[in-house]
This record gives C-alpha cells, sequence and structure tokens, in this order.
C-alpha cells in the first residue's frame, strides 16, 4: 500500500529507510551504525541507499542495496543485468579481459541464480569495478520514494513481502561468487563456505 501524506524530504527519506530496515530484518536483524547485526560477514559492508531520479513535475528515490569488497589494481570495468526483450545470456560485459568474460560466463552458467533473478521486480543489477573497489549493486522496485512538484506530495513505495527471502538469497549467492573470484581481497574460508554450497 502506498503511504500519502509525508510532510517534507526529511520524513519521507526516514520513513522509507525504516520501512527497508524493516523489510529486512526478519533475514538480517536490526541495522546500527555497523550496518545489519545477522548479515553474512562476506555482506558486512551492504548499506541501503537511495539515488534521486528528477523527472517533469516529479521524480523518484530510488532504492540501491549496494555492498563492496576491497581489491588490489586500479582497473575498470561493469557486469550488468541484460534486459529481458533482448537477452541472450543473464548478465553482459563490454569488458574484453579473459578474465572478466570468465567471471561474466560463472555468472551466466548458475540456472539457480537465474531463476531467482528473473523471478525479481529489478530496476538494475550491476558489478563494477572502480579502482581498487568491487562493487555489487541492486535496485529493486520498491523500496523507494515518488514524488510530485504539483500537487506537492511524497509517498513511500513498499517492497513486496513475497520477494524478500529470493532477493536476500540472491543478494548472499551473488557476493559469495564474488568473494570466490579472486579479485576481492581474501574473505575467511568459513564465512564463503557457508553460502557456496547452495548457489
Amino acid at each position: 500500500m502506498l503511504k500519502f501524506g509525508l510532510s517534507s524530504k526529511s520524513d519521507s527519506r526516514t520513513e522509507c529507510m525504516n520501512g527497508v530496515y524493516r523489510y529486512f530484518m526478519p533475514c538480517w536483524g536490526t541495522f546500527g551504525e555497523d550496518g545489519f547485526s545477522g548479515i553474512p560477514q562476506i555482506l558486512k559492508s551492504l548499506r541501503p541507499t537511495l539515488s534521486k531520479k528528477e523527472k517533469f513535475l516529479g521524480g523518484m528515490y530510488d532504492l540501491n542495496l549496494k555492498a563492496y569488497w576491497e581489491t588490489d589494481g586500479d582497473d575498470r570495468w561493469n557486469i550488468g543485468l541484460q534486459r529481458r526483450f533482448r537477452r541472450t545470456s543473464l548478465f553482459a560485459t563490454t569488458s574484453k579481459h579473459p578474465s572478466i568474460l570468465s567471471l561474466t560466463s560463472l555468472l551466466n552458467g548458475k540456472r539457480k541464480l537465474a531463476e531467482a533473478i528473473d523471478g525479481l521486480d529489478l530496476l538494475d543489477l550491476t558489478i563494477r569495478r572502480d579502482g581498487n573497489r568491487i562493487e555489487l549493486c541492486l535496485a529493486p522496485y520498491g523500496g523507494g520514494i515518488c514524488f510530485l512538484a504539483l500537487p506537492p506530495v511524497r509517498y513511500t513505495v513498499p517492497l513486496p513481502p513475497e520477494q524478500r527471502n529470493r532477493m536476500v538469497w540472491t543478494i548472499e549467492q551473488l557476493a559469495t561468487l564474488i568473494c570466490t573470484s579472486g579479485y576481492v581481497n581474501p574473505v575467511s574460508h568459513e564465512a564463503i563456505q557457508k553460502h557456496i554450497s547452495h548457489i
């Protein structure tokens, strides 16, 4: 259900983020300064953020679920989700580097992961490297804010409760694949083994 009558920008952002924290609480625990209290170790960096997209007489604050891992070197590349209507594979990259093509092929070879992603309503899903950091960003439909200039109104758009477990599983599996790709700095063997067998 859409929630109307949010009185200000700060009120709407606070209400929105509190709703996101409550949404993931059954899976990842409470949210604090150090992130979600019960999230797997390989996802301790995950933070929900809002990105603004302005349109004529209104716009959106889209929810982005971002996690990152430190890495060595200074490369830049991007692996993105292809749109269904033009898809020949789930993920694609413009990089010609053999190791990036190999990682893309690895992601595309996970049938269960592909089925989970196809079952989610997503705005975008990317894995990118910019310098010494690899970032995973999943942007779902819902979880953000719509706003209009005339009449001036803001409302939060809830995340679908039936997609929570699928979304959590997808993020955890993508994190596991990234952490075992050889690109990120060492992650504990125990943290990875808790998830890798389920992909």
